[in-house]
């Protein structure tokens, strides 16, 4: 069975999510090995990113998974990742860059110094590749052309473009990239790094179309989730490349932690500035001239100068006001004179001096919050609407793909008539229903900040314990719900052909979907009982992989 994983972008609550699912793959066993190694292709986007390429490093090593997982919850909750970043950065001759010291920071703890060549597929003097992951990819947004840029461990003979259209990375030149470096790219989030800065010559071949104009080779990346955070399109160029040779995917999986909800937009109401917030600012303009005006007369008082406590706080207080008086003489120039000279026709603005600090705070305000929820929300849902349209949506795969999202197995809103996911309820999948301590579990989880740090405490562990656990039980009943609809698919063209009402659609879905409960049938079984192991102790699992 050919099966590929993508991971979504969102700090460490991805990071710990998909390797949650990640485990649950290895948990499954199909004809007699971890389903996990039936895993072909990986797509991996920002926090997402971690867990994938050290996966893929892990999987080349052929390295026992339990290491793995050990290894990677340490890091999670043990590595002080912003402190030894920050120092990084601010060491003698680093470059000024904060991401370059997170890159540094990934490469020597993460990946133990290793470079990219740790991650590519290679053949083995028997002549197989020493990997079962075919096509990796770590997904990041270039800032010179707007247009995503991947780095790519795949097999020899796939010719996957590694970068983008304008910038192609040599597969054999790329091997001695450090391996902390796509993954800072990819992770690279806007408002908390600034994109990091990566000569692209020592990777690109001299027979490569490069760029345009011969431009510089230097190229800004930034996290890959700006333009696609599930990393679904790279799954789908893989597929896409397989049909030639009828290898293409079995079943795709999407580990997502990202909420398809926004919360709206609601204008500032609230008085957020106490006693002058109400007055006018011409007002305030007229009393910051009048004070300083005191505050230098009051320095030629014979007792100001006589002490040195009154003569420091009479000299503050004039600093503070003729401060606040240049502020204010020059944002009233700037308004006025930005406002008098527009070419819109709405005329000269000549009532500025009735703002109050609580109007501006609030037109500051509510214009910041309609942008962040542009930017933060709108755009990157419109984003992921279209993502899971492409995938969910197409007629090729929409049997062979299921999500399993972090807010699946969370409390249900209070709107919400019967606890149910994906609109089958538990007691059709014939399962028992989440527990209360499974939905607590899951609403800790996606409540998560998407940061890249936790508390280095018990507090930190529990969290990303939490989020593993998460990760593992979505998945499982994600399996079960996903074999269910596919079982009755296959029902419901029976019933066609057997009413004369079937069409071209069920001849070409039927064969599929039989292959899919054929090798799908064994993996339903063992996630039922998995799902009463965890109905029973839903760390079970967790605290399995963390004792052994």
């Amino acid at each position: 069975m050919n099966i590929g994983v993508t991971m979504s972008g969102g700090g460490y609550r991805a990071s710990a999510y998909s390797l949650g699912a990640l485990s649950y793959l290895e948990k499954l066993e199909l004809a007699q090995q971890p389903l996990l190694k039936q895993v072909k292709a990986i797509s991996t986007v920002s926090g997402g990113s971690i867990t994938g390429l050290s996966y893929a490093q892990s999987a080349k090593r052929n390295e026992i998974f339990t290491l793995y997982f050990q290894r990677l919850f340490t890091f999670l909750t043990e590595e002080d990742l912003v402190n030894d970043g920050i120092s990084n950065f601010v060491s003698p001759g680093f470059k000024n860059s904060l991401i370059e010291g997170f890159a540094r920071v990934y490469t020597e703890k993460l990946f133990d110094n290793a470079t990219f060549a740790s991650v590519l597929p290679e053949k083995t003097s028997a002549g197989i590749y020493d990997t079962h992951l075919e096509f990796t990819c770590i997904n990041a947004t270039e800032f010179n052309t707007g247009t995503p840029f991947r780095f790519i461990a795949q097999l020899s003979h796939l010719r996957h473009r590694i970068g983008n259209h304008y910038y192609k990375l040599d597969r054999d030149l790329i091997k001695p990239m450090p391996l902390g470096i796509p993954l800072a790219a990819s992770s690279c989030f806007p408002g908390g790094f600034e994109p990091i800065s990566i000569d692209m010559g020592p990777y690109i071949s001299s027979t490569s179309v490069i760029h345009r104009d011969d431009r510089d080779k230097v190229v800004s990346l930034m996290d890959g989730g700006i333009v696609d955070n599930q990393g679904i399109d790279s799954i789908l160029l893989y597929d896409a490349g397989k049909k030639e040779k009828e290898e293409l995917l079995d079943l795709i999986i999407v580990a997502d932690v990202a909420s398809p909800d926004i919360s709206g937009y609601e204008p500032t109401k609230e008085k957020r500035i106490p006693i002058i917030g109400n007055l006018k600012m011409i007002s305030i303009y007229r009393f910051t001239w009048i004070t300083n005006l005191l505050l230098a007369i009051a320095l030629f008082i014979p007792f100001v100068h006589q002490s040195k406590i009154a003569l420091g706080i009479i000299s503050g207080l004039l600093t503070l006001f003729t401060l606040a008086t240049f502020i204010l003489t020059y944002a009233k120039q700037f308004i006025r004179k930005a406002a008098n000279t527009n070419e819109v026709g709405i005329g000269k603005v000549t009532k500025m001096n009735v703002l109050t600090p609580n109007a501006v705070s609030e037109l500051f305000i509510n214009r910041a919050n309609s942008v962040s929820l542009m930017v933060g929300s709108i755009f990157l849902k419109h984003l992921r609407n279209k993502h899971y349209q492409e995938l969910f949506g197409n007629r090729m795969y929409v049997h062979k793909c299921f999500s399993t999202a972090i807010y699946d197995l969370k409390h249900p809103d209070p709107t919400d008539q019967q606890a149910n996911i994906r609109g089958v309820s538990f007691f059709d999948l014939g399962v028992g229903e989440p527990t209360e301590t499974i939905r607590d579990i899951c609403t800790s989880a996606s409540g998560m900040k998407t940061t890249l740090w936790v508390p280095l405490n018990k507090k930190g562990k529990e969290k990303i314990r939490d989020v593993i656990t998460a990760g593992q039980l979505t998945t499982c009943i994600n399996f079960i719900i996903y074999y269910h609809k596919i079982c009755k698919s296959l029902q419901s063209i029976e019933n066609r052909k057997q009413t004369g009402t079937s069409g071209g659609n069920d001849s070409y879905h039927e064969p599929f979907l039989r292959r899919q409960i054929q090798h799908l049938t064994p993996i339903d079984q063992q996630a039922r009982v998995h799902w009463k192991q965890f109905i029973e102790n839903p760390y079970w699992m967790v605290d399995e992989l963390n004792e052994k």
